[in-house]
Order: structure tokens, then C-alpha cells, then sequence
């Protein structure tokens, strides 16, 4: 969950004056029935833009030329971090689906704020725009997608993307760091703004389908599971040397791969957060017990940090997200955990921590908890010594350990992106509840209250 920015200077957006200007000889209103640019589903007869007004256009050529994407639906992507949530959420959708011909998808960073950009674009996503002037920009795609469809009988679908909780405050734990960008009802009011300009709203999950819903009084919420490229998260899995390199007599290793937000790294709140319930019981191993190899990727809880330079725990640094699946496979564990703290934005969340270890056979044991539960995993603990136990049970015997990796696999397998874009084809080309979308079996099975 990264944070916003504070005390940088930035551009603010101005209350945005609509398209439609009155008509003057100087100021005449721009229309928008016959734009064509290079993002349009044509290029020929383009308009040309000269002192921002359109002029006539340009003679056809002499040659007819393909038109790459010719059909496809367009659209934009507007991205509000450049880490893992930007990357599950918007920017491997968008090369996936540009990948495999099925939508011409533009990624952006900056606010674009000529209306006539928008010129045949079937659907705008916005990651996470919580801010004061992203809801400017906001009211400003209202009105150029309003001012299309008037001119032109077709505008542009305009979707809030979330992958967390960031309102209400209070269901942001203390121990998250990037909480200090969503205290107080700022952004709560603001996001009560967002979405009376929007089309519909994307998240990970139904429990946090059900938060907005509630927090929000918006029901027009979609939900998008987080879907893996297989040529990143597929780069090792052999059932033959899983099965090899299982010995019950050596120590297992055990991995937990994660950011900084899941620890109280600022001691807010006493050491009780993501770890809390485990980190005891961890450390009585690493200097009693002995019978496991940690080994911790990313981020390490507090307690745990004076372990790593005595050599009881292996820690490793946070790596590029391309790098991620790569290393994971070098680290040779045995297991992989995921600890949660149980409160609402833990339960919100998404299953990345069974998909990522899973593709690589690694039995993944995760809280019982919603994000961990809700489809029909069962590796699932409460508790440190129901998470020690089930460590025991599958490292004891080799065949139930190798059925644990393959059942890791298949359940991983479920969440590969490829096998999953014409969901978001339906997101981008269809309204909320239209019945295309109960055809597609995936995306039923993720939404049937749009169909009730």
C-alpha cells in the first residue's frame, strides 16, 4: 500500500470549464464526430490541431494501410504508484492484453487534460486517485466522456481502481506505515466525491467489495481478482525434484517474502502487528527449539532484526518486481508463510502469497482469514503452533508433502492473467451488470451479485 506523497510540490489541477465553450469567432466549440488520432480506431482523415482549434483534415493518402489494433477497444490506464500494486493491477493487464490482440491499452503517469485525447477511447482506469486535484481531473473525464456522447452518441467508461483499504482511517492499522497518508476524513470525503463522477470501481476481492459498498454508498463495484503473467511468476516447477529434494532429517526452510507495511516499523503500537501473534514462537525456535531455517525477503519484523546479524535468520533485500519469482526460486524454502493481524484491512486483501509460492510447488501456510480462506484453501492457521504443526505434518512425510506442492500448484495455476482477459475486456467494453458478463463462467463466478 504506498503512500502518498507529502510536502512535494505539485501541479494542481484548476476547476477544469467544460468542453463546450459558447460559440465566438475566436473561441469556436470544438467537436468531436469526426476526431481520429493515432490511439482512435483509425488514422486516416486525421484532424489536425492548430492553436488548439481543429481544422480541416488532411488528404487521404494514396495507399491504404493496416491499422494496427483496427476494432479492438482502447483504452487508458492511470497509474498512482509504480510498485507491485500498479504492476498487478494495471500494468501487466495492460501488456497481457496488448500481448494477446485483445485491447490497445495506453499506461500513463501524468494527467492528461486535452479533451480531445479521449477521442475514441472506450474506458479510462484510475489507480488509487484520492487526491484533491485527481478529483478535478476526475470531473473533468466526466465531462469530456458527457460532451463525447452528446456529439457523438458514445463516450468513455470511467473506472476507480483500489487494491487496499485507504478510508475509512480507522481500518488502516497503526503499525502500517503509509496509514499517516489517510488519517483523518480527508480522503474519505474526497473518495465520497470520486464516485458520483464514475462508471464503476474495480478491487480484489467481495470482502472488500462489501467495505466500499458500505463506506461509500456505491454499488456499482466489480471485482478484478490480482492475476499473475505466467512468464514471471512460472519460472520453476518440476514435481520430480520437489520430490527429490525433500529429507525429513534436515531442517526445512521456511520463507516469508513481504514489505515493511505488515511490521510496526516505527514501534506505534507495541511490536502488535502482521507478526504479532508468531513473532514469540519464532524466536523461541531460533534459539531453543532449532528445528526450522527462517528465512525473511523484503522485510523483517523488529524483533527478529537482531536474529539476522547472529546468523539465525537468513534476510535478504527487497529485489526489483522482475526479479521477484527469480529469486524466490534461488532461496531453495520449503515453505512459505503469511501471517495476518485480524482486522478489516487484513481481510481485504488479495491472495498474492498463495499464487506466488504456489506456481513454484512451495506449500504456502496462511492465516484463516478471509483473504486466505474464502476459496477453498485449507493450509490455514490461527495460531503459531497450529502454524509449527502443520510444518511438522507435511515435512514429515514425503508424500504428503509432495501433494501439498502440487496442490500449491494447482490452486496458483487458477490465477494465471492469460487465461483471464476477457474479463477485462468486459470491464472496459460493457456497463455494470450487462448480461455479456454473466456469459463468461470467470466472471460470474467473482461477481454474481451484478446478476441478482
Amino acid at each position: 500500500m504506498p503512500t502518498i506523497l507529502q510536502n512535494v510540490p505539485r501541479k494542481i489541477v484548476p476547476n477544469i470549464a467544460p468542453i463546450s465553450q459558447p460559440t465566438t469567432q475566436s473561441n469556436p466549440s470544438p467537436t468531436f464526430s469526426n476526431i481520429r488520432t493515432p490511439f482512435n480506431k483509425g488514422f486516416q482523415n486525421n484532424p489536425l490541431l492548430q492553436n488548439g482549434n481543429i481544422i480541416a483534415p488532411a488528404p487521404k493518402p494514396s495507399i491504404s494501410l493496416p491499422i494496427p489494433g483496427e476494432g479492438l477497444p482502447r483504452v487508458l490506464h492511470y497509474c498512482a504508484d509504480q510498485s507491485g500494486c500498479a504492476f498487478w493491477r494495471l500494468i501487466w493487464p495492460a501488456n497481457e492484453l496488448l500481448a494477446h490482440n485483445k485491447a490497445v491499452v495506453m499506461t500513463l503517469y501524468q494527467m492528461v487534460t486535452l479533451g480531445q485525447f479521449y477521442g475514441g477511447i472506450d474506458a479510462v482506469r484510475l489507480q488509487r486517485q484520492c487526491t484533491e486535484p485527481q478529483l478535478e481531473f476526475i470531473k473533468f473525464l466526466r465531462n469530456v466522456s458527457d460532451q463525447m456522447k452528446k456529439q457523438t452518441g458514445k463516450g468513455f467508461r470511467i473506472i476507480w481502481e483500489v487494491d487496499d483499504i485507504v478510508c475509512p482511517a480507522e481500518d488502516i492499522p497503526d503499525y502500517n506505515v503509509c496509514k499517516s497518508a489517510f488519517e483523518g476524513e480527508k480522503v474519505h470525503n474526497i473518495l465520497k466525491e470520486v464516485v458520483k463522477y464514475i462508471d464503476e470501481m474495480t478491487v480484489v476481492s467481495d470482502f472488500m467489495r462489501k467495505h466500499y459498498q458500505k463506506h461509500l454508498n456505491f454499488d456499482k463495484i466489480t471485482v478484478i481478482p490480482n492475476y499473475a503473467p505466467k512468464n514471471w511468476i512460472d519460472v520453476s516447477y518440476d514435481e520430480i525434484d520437489i520430490a527429490t529434494k525433500h529429507n525429513s532429517k534436515r531442517k526445512p526452510r521456511v520463507l516469508y517474502a513481504g514489505s515493511g507495511t505488515h511490521f510496526d516499523v516505527a514501534n506505534k503500537v507495541n511490536q502488535k502487528d502482521d507478526f504479532g501473534h508468531v513473532v514469540d514462537a519464532i524466536i523461541h525456535d531460533i534459539t531453543v527449539d532449532k528445528k526450522y531455517e527462517w528465512v525473511f525477503f523484503g522485510a523483517i519484523p523488529l524483533k527478529l532484526s537482531k536474529y539476522v546479524n547472529s546468523k539465525d535468520i537468513e534476510f535478504h533485500q527487497w529485489t526489483a518486481i522482475t526479479d521477484y519469482s527469480n529469486k524466490v526460486k534461488d532461496l531453495n524454502v520449503d515453505f512459505a508463510i503469511a501471517p495476518l493481524k485480524t482486522n478489516n484491512f487484513s481481510r481485504a486483501k488479495a491472495n498474492i502469497k498463495l499464487t506466488e509460492s504456489g506456481m513454484q510447488g512451495i506449500p504456502c501456510i496462511a492465516q484463516d482469514i478471509e483473504c486466505y480462506n474464502s476459496d477453498g484453501w485449507d493450509l490455514l492457521f490461527n495460531n503459531a503452533g497450529q502454524l509449527f504443526s502443520i510444518i511438522d505434518e507435511l515435512w514429515s512425510d514425503k508424500k504428503k508433502y509432495t501433494d501439498a506442492s502440487k496442490k500449491c500448484r494447482e490452486y496458483s495455476e487458477k490465477f494465471i492473467l492469460s487465461d483471464h482477459l476477457d474479463e477485462f475486456v468486459l470491464l472496459y467494453t460493457t456497463e455494470y451488470g450487462d448480461a455479456k458478463r454473466k456469459e463468461n463462467s470467470l466472471f460470474y463466478k467473482n461477481n454474481p451479485i451484478q446478476f441478482s
